[in-house]
């Protein structure tokens, strides 16, 4: 037995009680065991579902007919149209995951709290009060239950469709094994990450990110006069204390999840840090849309009140501090979720962080794994047994799975922009 082998079915006995956080996130380089392809046996897949024709359209009753085709037109390819359109991938991965074999389909079984959105991009550095940051989830727009393979798989396969580099089974197994070592805890993070880290805690540190403005914002966007500021200002209040807003505009992303959703944001008055908060609508999460084979649990999802799932997702991806400028509102009855913007606070930039160097790119990828992977951890009941379902999966059978979901998601999105061009 190599190696590599021993080290991973060490890992995973571990799990034969329940979860325990012993381990500690640990500064270093070096890339976790790569998760072995060859171990035990499972049956073959099964004949996969025909096809369902998804109404895109019926996911977002809350936009307009114009904003959601300028969210399909932003949708202009596969990697784009995965995180454009997050529900589509949850209910094709109710829809296809009888075909998957049967590791993942028992593996699927398990519930926990998820991302929702989990992609490459969505994950960066949070500080808390005191103004010490952390590597974490970083937008919690589709923060929900939900199957937490299915949460996985939307990992990959984002990965994949986003930086085609990454796509081959070394990489699929590196991301693998260091999921693996994140539900213990074990995070040792990446050259990239820890210097992002060191800049988010440096007050002089100048990060021009924050100076870009998107033109993709810029068209929808308007500032609003006292009456409306004040009522931000009220509304805020409610969470942070008294405060005041000196300037604020509305606006809404053309593109993305987020599309054609209302944004608002308020610069404060007085010289605290920070000095900008934003408001961001709250939708039903994407995981939803995957149908559970218990059909309370969707029930349960979709009355979930915004206000409990945003709390629960900053305890779970920063249970030792967060900064008291996140929280969520109602605004003129809608839910909005507040967070700060400022530097401290950002996502990663996959290419840039990294000056493009692809190997350093897999480790900050690694990382993102294993954070995902301590979430999972954190918000499942029995993560024992989810990872003994997932211990005897091939790697071929997750690029079998990560395969038929790219079809079928490609497929949706042909169609869905074929009809839309048909209607013009």
């Amino acid at each position: 037995m190599s190696h590599p082998v021993r080290t991973l079915i060490a890992a995973l006995a571990l799990f034969s009680t329940p979860c325990a956080h012993a381990g500690s996130r640990v500064p270093g380089n070096d890339v976790p065991a790569p998760l072995p392809g060859d171990i035990g046996r499972s049956a073959a897949p099964a004949k996969a579902p025909a096809p369902q024709e998804l109404d895109l359209r019926s996911f977002y009753p809350e936009l307009t007919d114009a904003a959601f085709e300028r969210k399909l037109a932003g949708a202009s390819n596969p990697s784009r149209f995965l995180r454009s359109f997050a529900p589509a991938y949850y209910r094709t991965f109710s829809t296809l995951k009888k075909s998957f074999s049967t590791g993942l389909r028992d593996a699927s079984q398990f519930q926990g709290w998820c991302a929702g959105d989990a992609h490459p991009e969505n994950f960066g550095t949070r500080l808390d009060d005191s103004g010490k940051a952390i590597f974490t989830l970083v937008d919690l727009d589709d923060f929900d239950r939900c199957s937490i393979v299915a949460d996985l798989l939307h990992f990959l396969l984002a990965t994949r469709l986003a930086q085609r580099d990454f796509s081959d089974r070394d990489a699929l197994e590196t991301i693998l094994a260091a999921y693996v070592k994140g539900t213990r805890g074990e995070i040792k993070l990446s050259r990239s990450v820890r210097k992002l880290l060191e800049r988010a805690e440096d007050r002089t540190y100048f990060d021009q990110n924050l100076e870009v403005r998107n033109s993709e914002d810029e068209e929808l966007s308007r500032s609003l006069g006292k009456s409306d500021r004040d009522e931000l200002a009220r509304t805020a209040s409610t969470l942070f204390g008294n405060i005041g807003v000196t300037e604020a505009t509305q606006f809404a992303k053309t593109r993305g999840g987020s599309a054609g959703l209302t944004r608002y944001r308020l610069r404060l008055d007085g010289d605290e840090d920070p000095v900008v908060l934003e408001y961001r609508t709250l939708t039903r999460p994407a995981t939803i849309f995957e149908k559970p084979d218990t059909p309370a649990l969707d029930v349960l999802a979709a009355t979930r009140e915004p206000r409990i799932r945003i709390t629960t997702a900053l305890e779970m991806t920063s249970p030792k501090g967060r900064s008291k400028w996140f929280g969520a509102l109602k605004f003129r009855d809608r839910w909005m979720m507040v967070s700060p913007r400022f530097k401290g606070n950002r996502a990663v930039d996959l290419r840039h962080d990294t000056d493009e160097d692809r190997a350093e790119m897999l480790k900050v990828l690694r990382d993102e794994a294993a954070v995902l992977g301590e979430l999972h951890s954190r918000g499942t009941d029995d993560m024992a047994s989810f990872m003994a379902a997932i211990r005897n999966v091939k790697s071929r059978e997750w690029e079998s799975a990560l395969d038929a979901l790219a079809e079928e998601l490609e497929k949706v999105r042909a169609r869905a922009t074929s009809h839309t061009g048909s209607e013009k």
